[in-house]
């Protein structure tokens, strides 16, 4: 079982509840974080390999770079029933992905803001599955409010997106061919 894997940065009190490879309820507000992710995934040795974050709401945080709700570097992680709301980064204002390709089911990025690009989500260098999620009323200053793919592949099946605003692009495929 993990010793460590969800860290919030700042060190503000959270709760997080873990059980068997999974985070069952977690609840992480206006926590501010200086660099990278109110919520760093990071994998213990003994963890399983994997870890599921079911039903977690990340709500009003903020990333002075990268992943205003999470900064995400965790193969093999999943996000189910949960909500991202109110968190803001440079990049990625929801969540950013970073070089792992995670699984996202059942999950809404509502009202996040990136000063650059991807307002929700900005996913680098990975193939993430989005299923069954709502992207609606995130912004970005310049591409990608709903979503910013950089050299990435992926999929998003079912996923409403509607109501993002960006200087320039809704979704942006930079050196990516992620199927819709």
């Amino acid at each position: 079982l993990g010793i460590l894997f969800a860290v919030p940065v700042a060190l503000a009190i959270n709760v997080v509840i873990v059980a068997l490879g999974q985070i069952l309820a977690a609840v992480f507000r206006g926590v501010g974080a200086v660099l990278q992710g109110t919520l760093l995934l990071i994998l213990s040795p003994l963890f399983l390999l994997s870890a599921v974050l079911n039903g977690a709401v990340i709500d009003g945080n903020s990333a002075g770079d990268s992943g205003g709700g999470a900064y995400s570097f965790l193969e093999g992680m999943a996000v189910v029933g949960g909500q991202f709301s109110g968190n803001n980064a440079t990049t990625g204002g929801g969540m950013y992905n970073d070089g792992c390709s995670p699984t996202i089911r059942n999950t809404s990025f509502c009202g996040n803001y990136a000063l650059w690009s991807g307002g929700a989500v900005f996913n680098k260098q990975n193939a993430p599955s989005f299923e069954g999620c709502a992207i609606v009323g995130n912004r970005a200053s310049y591409y990608g409010s709903a979503v910013f793919n950089e050299v990435s592949g992926g999929m998003y099946l079912n996923v409403t997106v509607c109501n993002n605003k960006a200087g320039y692009t809704t979704i942006h495929d930079w050196f990516a061919n992620p199927l819709y």
